[in-house]
């Protein structure tokens, strides 16, 4: 019925509606107990080896280089590369590993209590998420209480996000 996730901001289609939901700030995260979690900036993790976290959306693929080379850092050292968060989280609870994720991940039992974000200082860009339906066709009752109980989510993720600003 909809696809709620990162869209490629240069989308357009007549078919598609996509109604952003929120932003999602993105951090670097390790595991607990990573040798860098003291680091304030990126620079510091100049030496760092990374695990690239690839989306099914090629246009939203996540680009640490870029987003790395933006905040002023050198270009990560890619190590491997991840088809899933999960994925991700499990290569990163037995290495030295490093990632770029949505801190809300964190808020997860699964994420909170086993990664930690790094805190440097420079700030990623947010990820942004949308909800995306296709035009000539209404959704169902149960779709559409879903996309309502999305939309709940995403304002009160917004809310929270402006208040611990």
């Amino acid at each position: 019925d909809f696809y709620v996730g990162p869209v490629d901001p240069k989308i357009s289609s007549t078919q598609l509606h996509v109604e952003p939901l929120a932003e999602f700030r993105r951090v670097v995260t390790a595991r607990r107990g990573h040798p860098m979690l003291g680091a304030k900036s990126i620079s510091d993790l100049a030496d760092a080896r990374w695990v690239r976290p690839t989306m099914t959306v090629r246009s939203t693929e996540v680009d640490i280089d870029r987003m790395v080379k933006e905040i002023g850092g050198q270009a990560p050292k890619i190590v491997m590369h991840a088809n899933s968060t999960l994925a991700s989280l499990v290569a990163q609870l037995g290495s030295d590993l490093l990632t770029i994720m949505p801190e809300v991940c964190l808020d997860s039992p699964l994420f909170g209590e086993t990664l930690q974000a790094i805190p440097i200082r420079e700030e990623l860009p947010a990820s942004p998420i949308s909800l995306v339906r296709r035009h000539d066709m209404p959704l169902t009752p149960m779709a559409e209480h879903l996309a309502d109980m999305l939309r709940r989510v995403a304002i009160q993720y917004e809310h929270k996000r402006r208040n611990e600003a």
